[in-house]
């Protein structure tokens, strides 16, 4: 008899708690929903001004959004259509992707310091060469960080290419290499 209470008891507890978590995560989650709205258009506007302060070549995104369940646990800032020229061949592609996501905690969307620790990149190509006089296409970040922006930062702990075609072609050293990788995964500092 003794037995029988304490199983009923520790099944009540754990309705209890599967409830109270539930009503947590969902709580938490709305918030962040709600929060995520509010800052959208901040974000938006942050985040592609950034991006395009620190390139030397022309990124162009068809669509921006601000979302809590692209790359959840992250809030994601998600560009469609990106496409990023090489820097040497007038209107050619170096980068061109169908999702690009910025990631960064969630509780960063709290207290407004935007520190981004991944970008995925989804269904895309590269484009990397070197020229006959040894010029690179892929340096494009610029060597200073031109705008001064403390809420939004860059500290990469990882970069996912997805479903992409990588084609490498080196005309001094006459390399030419093209693969497609399903996952491609880069990760530290």
């Amino acid at each position: 008899m003794q037995e029988q209470k304490i199983y009923r008891f520790f099944i009540k507890l754990l309705k209890y708690s599967l409830v109270g978590f539930s009503l947590f995560f969902v709580l938490v989650f709305s918030l962040l929903v709600v929060i995520t709205k509010m800052y959208n258009e901040e974000l938006k506007e942050m985040a592609f001004n950034q991006i395009n302060a620190n390139l030397n070549t022309q990124f162009i995104a068809e669509n921006i959004e601000v979302s809590v369940t692209d790359q959840f646990p992250n809030i994601s800032i998600t560009f469609s259509s990106v496409f990023i020229e090489d820097p040497n061949i007038e209107n050619d592609t170096l980068i061109f992707t169908e999702k690009l996501y910025l990631n960064f905690n969630a509780l960063d969307l709290l207290k407004r310091n935007y520190i981004i620790n991944s970008i995925s990149l989804d269904q895309g190509i590269i484009n990397i060469q070197v020229d006959e006089n040894g010029a690179e296409n892929y340096l494009i970040l610029k060597e200073t960080d031109s705008l001064n922006n403390e809420q939004l930062s860059f500290a990469l702990e990882q970069v996912l290419l997805s479903d992409f075609n990588i084609n490498y072609s080196n005309v001094l050293s006459k390399q030419h290499y093209s693969f497609s990788s399903q996952k491609l995964l880069f990760s530290g500092d």
